[in-house]
């Protein structure tokens, strides 16, 4: 049976988190089992991700700012804890993909 981290091993993971010390979401990628921080001029948003030519080659490309392990936020998510009281205040914390068409996109765009 294949562990959650070998998966992880086998892929390009991206996502999106809030960052509550900068009061707004970061583009993360995840590496070794921590979420990195690529956010940049270039590429604002996971729409802009999604639209490069090489996706995967523009974040091998990034070292981004190591912010947390995947482990240690969800650990401290509301799924796990139960506790909304830090949602979007105190916390970083996974949200959603963007817009409609950002999934729509991503449904269609491998990064393997």
């Amino acid at each position: 049976m294949t562990s959650v981290n070998e998966v992880f091993e086998r892929g390009t993971f991206v996502g999106r988190v809030w960052r509550p010390e900068v009061a707004g979401p970061a583009l993360v990628v995840l590496r070794g089992g921590d979420l990195f921080d690529i956010t940049s001029k270039e590429v604002p948003a996971m729409r802009d991700l999604l639209e490069l030519d090489d996706p995967v080659g523009f974040l091998s490309g990034r070292q981004g700012e190591r912010l947390f392990t995947l482990e240690a936020v969800m650990a401290a998510s509301v799924e796990a804890t139960g506790d909304l009281s830090g949602v979007g205040r105190q916390r970083l914390w996974m949200i959603s993909g963007g817009s409609r068409r950002e999934r729509r996109t991503a449904d269609r765009t491998p990064l393997m």
